[in-house]
């Protein structure tokens, strides 16, 4: 009881409040992706040969699952980001 008084009880609150916010926020901005399903629809800065940066196979020139492109430049196979950790 006197530990809630102290505010304790809040911080606890707040703290796990802010975690799930800061959650939330970097799986929305995870998924402001550009989407492509055909290599002729990838800027040309990104039509080359590169590896996935969560299963390191490589992306193109053969395209045989969904690209996606962060806002960051990063590519990756769609597939591998929406898979939950």
């Amino acid at each position: 009881v006197k530990s809630e008084r102290r505010g304790y009880g809040l911080r606890i609150y707040w703290d796990a409040l802010i975690k799930d916010y800061k959650r939330t926020q970097l799986k929305g901005f995870a998924y402001k992706i550009i989407y492509y399903e055909t290599p002729e629809r990838i800027p040309e800065e990104h039509q080359k040969s590169d590896l996935c940066g969560v299963c390191r196979k490589e992306l193109l020139p053969q395209l045989t699952n969904h690209i996606t492109i962060l806002n960051c430049g990063h590519l990756f196979h769609w597939q591998c980001l929406k898979r939950e950790p």
